[in-house]
């Protein structure tokens, strides 16, 4: 999914999402399963080993 695709959904509210003091967007796991479609995760509600996380950092022109 693009960088462009995942702003759009979460300022849509079609991917919930919350923002850091610093404006960045913060998803949660659970979320962001439900919204790709994927089953929900067998951790959900357990503290996991291994977290992942997804950085993006855009930089440039926006048109």
């Amino acid at each position: 999914m693009s960088v462009v695709g995942v702003r759009k959904a979460a300022s849509e509210g079609r991917l919930p999402s919350r923002r850091t003091g610093s404006g960045h967007r913060i998803f949660d796991r659970a979320d962001l399963d439900a919204y790709l479609g994927r089953p929900a995760s067998e951790c959900a509600g357990a503290t996991p080993e291994r977290v992942e996380a997804l950085y993006c950092l855009v930089s440039g022109s926006t048109g």
